[in-house]
């Protein structure tokens, strides 16, 4: 695999780990039992996304501490249903990415 190419990889590894922990804190704030199986379950789904992607980049990556808290101050302030589509935002750009890869 080719720098540039591993380099993007590692980025889209560390934005599935970002957003499996943005997920996971939404969760906690959630008081509807519902909403937060929901959310836990698609965060379990972001940390296989990194996974697989882990494998291939042979490299354990962190989530971005300061997006984290930013998605959460934002769900804090305007809701969750606007945090929630945000990150629906991301995921339509991630796939746009993994075409390309």
């Amino acid at each position: 695999m080719d720098e540039s190419t591993r380099a993007r990889l590692l980025e889209l590894q560390r934005m599935e780990a970002t957003e499996a922990e943005v997920y996971r804190r939404l969760a906690k704030m959630q008081p509807d039992p519902v909403n937060q199986s929901i959310l836990n379950g698609i965060a379990l789904e972001e940390e296989r996304h990194e996974a697989v992607i882990a494998k291939m980049t042979g490299e354990e990556v962190k989530a971005d501490g300061l997006r984290v808290m930013k998605q959460v101050v934002l769900a804090k302030l305007f809701g969750f249903t606007f945090s929630v589509k945000l990150m629906e935002g991301t995921e339509h750009d991630a796939a746009a990415e993994y075409r390309e890869l």
